[in-house]
């Protein structure tokens, strides 16, 4: 398959893959695959948000820049302890707050245009109700302060372990709700066969305008709704049909492609198959 719009250029590697190796070696990596942008995952040893100070975060985008990348999206922790936006303790919303403050920062710093956040989670015995409200209040606020840097928030859906946005409806809902034009939406090609939308629903309900970027995976399901990824070719996510309909309908933003355990022990080889397998379908602009 060939595509006839999406370019190569829109192909962003994320350093997820790379969390056991040094932020040089990341950069450089990336930089030797031929991609000119990437999404950057906000955890040691590349940037630890709750400890960076200003000049931490103005030395990495200066390295960034230095390798010839840009960051399209910054990815602070969303998923596991002690990030809950949503949580019944203040103390962790706070935390939680004040770190997603941080992240937009750095996006501002490195004149990125997106942040993807994640609004929280509620225990599984708990309201879920209830959780949206604390998730809207926090959402708001940080909706108020992108406004002032000029970053644009993105919600991606997902499993109901990790947010309280569990379809594409929820995630538009939760835009409309806030009503900011910093607050914005994404797919993940994996998170949207796990949730069972399909990339024709998913724009039909969000339209091109409010699809800010896309997290670029395959996977398998590795047990009723529990999803394990892989890398592009290799699951059972129809990602080539997902592309084609991204294609015919001009879609202009980025592909953050994202990848974890077990490609960790060697990152190189799974960012070289992969821009292999995206070369020989997305047009070829670098």
């Amino acid at each position: 398959m060939k595509l006839k719009n999406l370019k190569l250029s829109q192909v962003a590697p994320a350093n997820f893959v790379f969390r056991k190796y040094s932020l040089e070696y990341t950069l450089d990596a990336i930089q030797n695959s031929g991609a000119k942008a990437m999404e950057f995952y906000c955890a040691d040893p590349h940037l630890s948000l709750d400890d960076a100070t200003y000049s931490d975060i103005k030395y990495i985008g200066k390295r960034i820049c230095e390798h010839g990348l840009k960051v399209v999206d910054v990815c602070p922790e969303n998923c596991t302890y002690p990030v809950n936006l949503a949580s019944t303790n203040i103390n962790t919303r706070k935390r939680t707050f004040d770190y997603y403050v941080k992240a937009l920062q750095a996006a501002n710093e490195w004149e990125c245009p997106n942040a993807l956040f994640f609004p929280g989670w509620a225990t599984m015995e708990a309201s879920q109700d209830d959780a949206w409200k604390r998730a809207i209040d926090s959402m708001t606020a940080l909706a108020h302060i992108a406004e002032t840097y000029g970053v644009t928030i993105i919600l991606e859906a997902a499993p109901s372990t990790v947010t309280v946005i569990t379809d594409i409806a929820k995630e538009i809902k939760m835009i409309e709700e806030v009503n900011s034009p910093r607050l914005s939406g994404m797919v993940d090609l994996m998170c949207l066969q796990s949730v069972h939308e399909t990339m024709q629903s998913a724009i039909d309900q969000f339209g091109m305008d409010r699809l800010r970027h896309v997290h670029f995976n395959d996977g398998v399901e590795v047990s009723k709704g529990h999803w394990s990824q892989t890398l592009l070719g290799e699951g059972n996510v129809p990602v080539d049909e997902m592309l084609q309909i991204l294609d015919n309908n001009h879609y202009n933003r980025y592909f953050g492609w994202e990848a974890f355990s077990p490609y960790d022990e060697d990152p190189v080889s799974a960012l070289k198959r992969t821009m292999a397998w995206c070369r020989e379908r997305f047009v070829d602009d670098l």
